[in-house]
């Protein structure tokens, strides 16, 4: 009779590090789980790009500084929320909802903050002591204005109305 030894079936484990494989190109060993080291090329080329970067940068900012965004043409007429708007009063009733009404004065305040804004972005602002523009309410009385909302349209003008 036969001496036999029962060994047990093991189910194969994939290796826990990964042996280099030679790059054929040049010679080097690469270690896929590592990152690749960059070449000369890549490093000027990030370099480059870094400075164009900051420059497109410096140079959109200095644009910006002297850029003036002003209100939409209607703000300074008698159109909707305009400063010779006649209408307010009559609309705040009929809508059921308050109705802001531009003065010269907040407008150009509006065009200051309205600067800061990005494009498309927009905020609600408190209005300086002293500003002018009023809110017609539904109950027909009118109340001095106590803040504005403001979008940057991102065109040159700015979007908005004064409020409560």
């Amino acid at each position: 009779m036969a001496f036999v030894i029962h060994i047990p079936r093991v189910p194969v484990v994939p290796p826990v590090t990964m042996i280099p494989k030679p790059d054929l190109d040049n010679g080097n060993f690469s270690f896929p789980s590592l990152p690749k080291v960059p070449s000369a090329q890549d490093l000027a080329n990030g370099i480059v790009g870094w400075f164009i970067g900051d420059y497109i940068q410096k140079i959109a900012k200095d644009a910006n500084k002297n850029t003036s965004i002003k209100p939409e043409a209607k703000y300074k007429g008698s159109k909707k929320h305009g400063v010779n708007w006649k209408e307010g009063p009559a609309t705040a009733k009929s809508e059921g909802t308050p109705q802001g009404q531009w003065s010269n004065k907040d407008l150009d305040y509006a065009s200051e903050l309205a600067k800061k804004l990005g494009a498309r972005e927009s905020g609600y602002f408190d209005l300086p002591p002293g500003s002018s523009s009023v809110v017609h309410k539904p109950d027909g009385s009118t109340v001095p204005a106590k803040r504005i909302w403001i979008r940057n349209n991102g065109t040159g003008t700015f979007h908005g109305y004064p409020s409560e």
